[in-house]
């Protein structure tokens, strides 16, 4: 065995070369002791231990405490009852393997599949397409239905689920209102109108389709910037119209300009974000009993108009995004405990995205394509595959 290129990724590793002036030899026989990583956060404590004292009988205690955490560790772990609420202190602990996640993201209470035999549908932008690519790759049948990052905000999802859940006429009408409204434009031809009423139609009818066959809905929530004619300080007033209308804004003869009330766009308070998860969560209820996974989108709004004086006082896109999802954050925080649901779930996307990924050498976003939007393949990946294990203990 041979050092390692990578040590300098290792911090414990390079100060036991550097600070102690370890021989290779010497550093071969730690390595071969403790290796890299651990699938215990524990450990981090151990190798400040061994930073300090490197004598054979510290050694050897060193390794009975080492052995002593895992196999308590495992113990916990086969019972379901690990939990540890412990930081990472070191950053090679840090890990995309499953190892890692499950001891960092402990998800005691998750829905459970013994096989691939059922049927799925993901709402909403990044994390749902991806796992919806991954679970059909699998043979599990899992619809999308697409909300672009920058629309997908609760009170557009929300807007959405009532409007597949009324009766008769009223469930099309916000379609067949935008279809009016189109007719008077001389570049709209009967044929486009026609076009765009049954490609909307279909979705909405798609989308109900979905929710009914599924077994497992998951939704993901990308902000909080809402068009300001949707709420006031106390109350919701849905309108499908303006998801409707940006969803479709490339459709060949739909000006989306023409179909939203208002281009003006505010952050809605935490207990509006609040109110529309409960109703997203009503909405689908009335429709199927099946588990519900909520995750929130790691990928980051476009950006805001500067002029628009209802933002914070930075009017940097930056901060926008940060409190944005801060508060989708805190209020499923809020909401998910009262909700009385026991087949409501969190799933820490984002937070592996966010957390993880960026204390993980050049990893994050942009290395792929340079689009600082764009998550890395490996962690959108790790992210899918970490899920499905959850969902399937694969």
């Amino acid at each position: 065995m041979t050092i390692p290129e990578g040590i300098n990724n290792y911090n414990w590793l390079r100060r036991c070369k550097d600070e102690k002036g370890f021989t290779e030899q010497e550093l071969i026989q730690v390595i071969n002791k403790y290796g890299y990583q651990s699938s215990f956060r524990q450990i981090g404590s151990i190798r400040e231990d061994v930073k300090n004292s490197f004598s054979k009988s510290a050694q050897k205690i060193l390794k009975k405490r080492k052995n002593q955490l895992q196999k308590k560790n495992d113990e916990l772990l086969e019972k379901d009852e690990h939990i540890n609420f412990m930081f990472p202190i070191m950053q090679e602990e840090y890990s995309f393997e499953i190892d890692f996640l499950k001891h960092a993201f402990p998800l005691k209470n998750f829905p459970r599949f013994t096989d691939v035999d059922f049927d799925a549908m993901a709402i909403g932008s990044c994390f749902a397409e991806n796992i919806s690519h991954m679970f059909s790759a699998l043979g599990i049948c899992c619809r999308h239905h697409s909300f672009p990052e920058d629309i997908n905000s609760p009170i557009a999802l929300m807007s959405i689920l009532k409007a597949i859940n009324q009766s008769g006429s009223d469930r099309y009408k916000h379609i067949d209102s935008i279809a009016s409204s189109l007719i008077t434009k001389n570049n709209q031809t009967k044929e486009d109108l026609e076009k765009y009423i049954f490609y909307e139609r279909s979705r909405l009818d798609d989308l109900t389709f979905g929710l009914k066959s599924s077994k497992l809905i998951i939704i993901t929530l990308g902000n909080t910037l809402e068009w300001e004619h949707t709420f006031d300080k106390e109350n919701i007033y849905p309108d499908a119209a303006v998801s409707l209308a940006c969803h479709n804004r490339r459709f060949t003869g739909v000006d989306s300009k023409a179909l939203l009330k208002s281009r003006k766009r505010i952050h809605a308070p935490i207990n509006i974000v609040i109110n529309s998860l409960n109703e997203i969560i009503t909405n689908i209820r009335k429709i199927t009993s099946a588990e519900i996974v909520i995750t929130i989108s790691p990928i980051p709004i476009r950006g805001v108009k500067s002029n628009n004086e209802n933002l914070s006082q930075s009017k940097s896109a930056i901060v926008e995004n940060s409190i944005s999802k801060s508060k989708i954050i805190v209020a499923l925080d809020a909401a998910l405990p009262k909700l009385g649901e026991n087949k409501i779930y969190y799933f820490p996307a984002f937070e592996i995205a966010n957390e993880v990924s960026l204390r993980i050498p050049m990893t994050g976003f942009g290395n792929d394509d340079s689009c600082t939007r764009h998550l890395d393949k490996n962690v959108v990946r790790a992210i899918c595959e970490y899920f499905l294990w959850c969902l399937l203990k694969v």
